[in-house]
């Protein structure tokens, strides 16, 4: 990774656990179904817009998931932590709620946590 790359993945924030609410349910004035979905702080956008910026999303992802599912996080590389978060990034585009559970188990924050880590010892 260069060093162009590492000041990319700086730029992604670490997001603590934290519950998000649900927005919609119910029907419009006109009787239209809204499902719910989840209703995401800034910080959230901006981990979101962070991720994208970098240009280090994975495009194989769902490929690579497979080999990820049951790696501990602290022997993740930070290729594999971008599978992780392309993976929440490009599952969230229904608004289906995926971030905000890997939010509320902390999923993120121990993903962010290990990126850091790799950062700090300009990773290998």
């Amino acid at each position: 990774m260069n060093r162009e790359d590492i000041e990319k993945l700086k730029a992604i924030p670490v997001l603590k656990p934290r519950h998000t609410e649900l927005g919609g349910g119910g029907k419009d004035e006109d009787g239209v179904i809204i499902m719910p979905y989840p209703l995401y702080d800034d910080e959230v956008y901006d981990w979101m817009k962070a991720v994208g910026d970098t240009g280090l999303t994975d495009h194989d992802y769902l490929e690579h998931m497979e080999a990820l599912r049951d790696k501990p996080v602290d022997t993740l590389t930070a290729e594999e932590i971008m599978t992780w978060f392309t993976y929440y990034l490009r599952g969230e585009r229904f608004c289906d709620g995926l971030i905000a559970g890997a939010l509320e188990s902390g999923e993120l924050e121990a993903l962010g946590n290990r990126l850091r880590e790799l950062i700090d010892g300009s990773i290998d």
